[in-house]
């Protein structure tokens, strides 16, 4: 009798394993469904920071945090008219990240615009 209750339980928690997994696997492709053309932006405003920037940069990739929510993301480095090598290293690490956009201080006025555009597609 014992031995016919462990195998009834048994059944059931993997009946009910199952059922969770399935579940969790549905709500994942939802999730990712609902969210595909969101991602996430990190943005960084740079001066003079030849020798900071590349630690930085690196970090945050290696970290994962533009990549935490399963959607990916792109970081937008907004550089405002640096003397030193911060662009020359800037430009070397979107080499090696593809995920970089550098925008010189000359430019700056075009970031602040396609946000603007992008604040005004999400607004309902």
């Amino acid at each position: 009798m014992q031995e016919n209750l462990a195998y009834i339980i048994t059944y059931i928690l993997a009946g009910f394993g199952a059922l969770t997994l399935v579940h969790m696997i549905i709500d994942t492709i939802n999730f990712k469904m609902a969210n595909d053309s969101s991602s996430i932006r990190l943005a960084l405003i740079v001066k003079n920071k030849q020798d900071e920037i590349e630690g930085v940069i690196r970090n945050i990739f290696r970290s994962g945090i533009l990549n935490r929510s399963g959607i990916g993301g792109s970081l937008i480095v907004l550089d405002l008219g640096s003397q030193d090598e911060t662009v020359a290293l800037l430009e070397k690490l979107k080499r090696d990240y593809e995920y970089i956009e550098v925008i010189e201080d000359s430019e700056k006025e075009r970031i602040f615009d396609t946000l603007k555009a992008k604040e005004l597609e999400n607004t309902p």
